[in-house]
């Protein structure tokens, strides 16, 4: 079988190792050494990481590739406006150590002490950003219909976590006295000030979401329709994905303000279906697809680079986080 570009790439262990640098050097360019984004690089970088034990601990492609971590590196790129934000850097890393969690509970609803984890990272998460709880009710449905491990053991251990964070954060918050933020941390999940209200995407922020919505489709598509090369574990890891990314995009239509922490979930979740699409398919048209979407992704960062240095870009409102913990 020939191997085009896009397979050579895909198989590659020097594929990280490249979307690495590109990383690197966008987040320079974008003023990492002016305003000392240390801290959320060293996130990103442990996100990266966990991507490639999501990988392989749940072989997500059927040969060995690192195409999963390369893909998420490359999309995490198209952000240089929010690599200053620390809190949306904790809610990926929380939300990927969650799911990776999750995942390791599949078919063993005796597994609380696994879920209890999973939904302490969500609960650190809502510490920062405190819409974080509304994946939760789908989380618990995926668990039951997809993972077939949700419990009423499991559910009480989901519950415990959740809340654990607060246990020690709320006490904290009082004993200095800063009782109305308590408050305003949970009434900002009825905060509905900036519904529908799309002129908070920038032009770069909607050219993000075009290109990922495009390869999300054409992914998912080549998925469903060859799926059953895939075992069955593998197909409903994948259900997992693909139904977090619908409601991500529900939540955004809804919600643009809180453009910056759901596209950053979406991708933990598109990631594995673009590995998966342009890894395991062997045709020309995918190769010209591959190319046409580097050449693409590269535009998309060379543009969103041009409105964050140039000061084009508005920041992302403040109302986007509302957590606890700020920085």
């Amino acid at each position: 079988m020939k191997k085009y570009l896009q397979n050579q790439i895909a198989t590659s262990s020097f594929s990280p190792f490249v979307a690495s640098i590109v990383t690197i050097i966008v987040w320079l360019a974008a003023g990492l050494l002016t305003h000392r984004w240390w801290v959320q690089l060293a996130i990103l970088g442990a996100s990266a990481y966990l991507m490639v034990e999501m990988s392989n601990n749940n072989a997500l492609l059927r040969v060995r590739s690192r195409m999963v971590t390369t893909v998420f590196l490359l999309f995490s790129s198209c952000f240089p406006a929010y690599f200053s934000s620390l809190p949306g850097a904790v809610v990926t890393l929380c939300f990927i150590v969650s799911l990776l969690l999750m995942f390791q509970t599949y078919q063993r609803p005796d597994a609380a002490g696994l879920m209890f984890y999973a939904y302490l990272s969500i609960g650190i998460a809502s510490l920062f950003w405190v819409q974080s709880f509304l994946f939760v009710p789908l989380f618990w449905l995926l668990s039951l219909t997809q993972l077939q491990s949700f419990s009423l053991r499991t559910w009480m251990a989901s519950l415990l976590g959740l809340f654990a964070p607060y246990w020690f954060a709320i006490p904290w918050i009082l004993y200095h006295e800063r009782f109305g933020q308590v408050i305003d941390h949970f009434t900002l999940l009825s905060d509905f000030s900036h519904t529908f209200d799309y002129t908070l995407f920038s032009l770069g922020d909607k050219l993000t979401i075009i290109l990922t919505l495009i390869l999300f489709v054409l992914a998912f598509l080549h998925f469903k329709s060859r799926s059953f090369e895939d075992r069955i574990r593998i197909r409903q890891l994948y259900e997992f994905f693909a139904w977090t990314t619908l409601a991500v995009a529900i939540l955004m239509l809804t919600y643009p303000q809180f453009y910056d922490p759901l596209m950053r979930i979406a991708l933990i979740c598109v990631s594995p279906f673009v590995a998966h699409f342009f890894t395991l398919t062997h045709s020309r048209i995918t190769n010209l697809t591959f190319i046409a979407s580097c050449i693409l992704t590269v535009a998309v960062i060379a543009f969103n680079l041009y409105e964050s240095v140039s000061s084009v870009r508005v920041v992302t409102p403040v109302t986007s986080w509302s957590g606890l913990l700020t920085f």
